[in-house]
């Protein structure tokens, strides 16, 4: 199907019109499309994507056939500053074909033949290069608990950026919190958006509901229980590693969020997402699967271990649950299968079990860093040792499985 191919988007758009097939269930290609103008018409003519009667020529109607057929599409939206750019993969039912198509302001381009370097190289070169966090944060948890938590994370960030502004301290104290004001919290978002990142990312997934009083006592007791929390006389504190996590961030440098659509029986779509947000230092997620409504997955991550979930993604949509490491299997939690026993190369994920890749630094499957070497029990994230039944790291305050 050649090279990419660069229109104005509103030429894209016109394109729709030129489609004959049915199905345009998650495409573009909605019927009732406005035919394209002479100059449109024009520009479809010396691209040779229409002939001199304004039919579609072949090269075109193999990008429409796939756009207007597509079974499963993966659409990543990207947010820097004033720049918004997406992409999205349109694959065949059986996902063996793909068209990709990217759009940022009145420019888009198709890629009839694309590679995941194509999103991931463009994205990387405009996010430019990032630290690893200095500390690791993972959750498995409710959409409530995932709420109340991600109030406190953005209180405390907005807490250590006042700190930070007003005094040059070395260490910055924990902030206590109390039950009532997560009420409070919840209606300042609803204010003022930009202000909670953290929130915001989560509520983009499982929309922000009202808790009575009640409810968040309840959700903060099962954050303590959990490891999360630690009571404060009659409020609440981070534990410490995550105390020290939330310290890192500060100022959101880039959103990108990616959801994966599958077409099931008639119009009917099942959706995967992943939300991330990069920070001065590190990337925070969010993932959901629609149909396993009753869990959020929080994740700290690299830049490198989400360059790669979408490499993964962008080769096999399907791949979503696997590459971001989350169950499968809907409401389930158990945890992947690990081989009866591990060779003491290196060459399997010592965070899920899965075979690593030879050289890979960070796990395909669930993002973990590989450590280098065998030996003593390691963090699935910093690879730094860990003592024999701990529940968190002491480096970097990863919850150990």
């Amino acid at each position: 199907m050649n090279g990419p191919i660069t229109l104005e988007t509103d030429v894209y758009t016109a394109m729709g019109s030129l489609w004959s097939g049915n199905r345009t269930a998650i495409s573009p290609l909605e019927s009732g499309t406005a035919p394209p103008n002479a100059s449109q018409r024009d520009q479809l003519l010396q691209l040779g994507l229409i002939n001199a009667q304004g039919q579609p020529t072949l090269r075109l109607n193999n990008i429409l056939s796939v756009l207007g057929e597509a079974g499963i599409s993966a659409d990543i939206l990207c947010i820097t500053g004033e720049v918004e750019a997406q992409y999205t993969s349109y694959f065949s039912s059986d996902a063996s074909v793909a068209v990709l198509v990217k759009t940022e302001g009145a420019s888009t381009t198709i890629f009839p033949a694309p590679s995941p370097e194509d999103v991931t190289g463009d994205l990387c070169a405009k996010m430019g290069p990032a630290e690893a966090p200095s500390t690791g944060f993972r959750a498995e948890i409710s959409p409530d608990e995932a709420l109340v938590l991600a109030a406190l994370i953005d209180q405390q960030r907005q807490s250590v950026t006042a700190m930070i502004a007003s005094q040059s301290a070395d260490s910055i104290p924990p902030v206590v919190f109390y039950a009532y004001e997560v009420e409070q919290i919840l209606h300042n978002y609803l204010k003022n958006l930009p202000s909670w990142p953290v929130l915001a990312l989560v509520s983009a997934i499982t929309e922000p509901h009202a808790l009575t009083g009640d409810a968040i006592g309840q959700v903060l007791s099962r954050l303590v229980t959990e490891g999360f929390l630690t009571r404060s006389g009659q409020g609440y504190i981070f534990q410490n590693a995550l105390h020290a996590y939330v310290g890192t961030l500060l100022r959101p440098e880039y959103y990108l969020m990616v959801t994966v659509r599958t077409l099931r029986s008639g119009a009917r779509t099942a959706e995967e997402e992943c939300f991330s947000i990069r920070f001065t230092n590190g990337i925070f997620s969010a993932i959901h699967r629609s149909e396993d409504a009753d869990t959020l997955y929080l994740r700290s991550r690299t830049q490198d271990s989400v360059m790669e979930t979408l490499r993964q993604i962008l080769i096999n949509p399907r791949s979503f649950a696997m590459s971001l490491g989350i169950p499968s299997g809907s409401g389930s939690l158990a945890s992947p299968p690990t081989p009866a026993t591990k060779p003491s190369s290196g060459e399997f994920c010592p965070a899920c079990g899965v075979p690593a890749q030879p050289g890979a630094k960070f796990c395909r499957s669930c993002g973990a860093a590989l450590s280098p070497s065998a030996g003593p029990p390691a963090c699935p994230r910093c690879g730094q040792e860990v003592r024999e039944g701990a529940r968190f790291c002491n480096t970097c305050g990863q919850k150990i499985a």
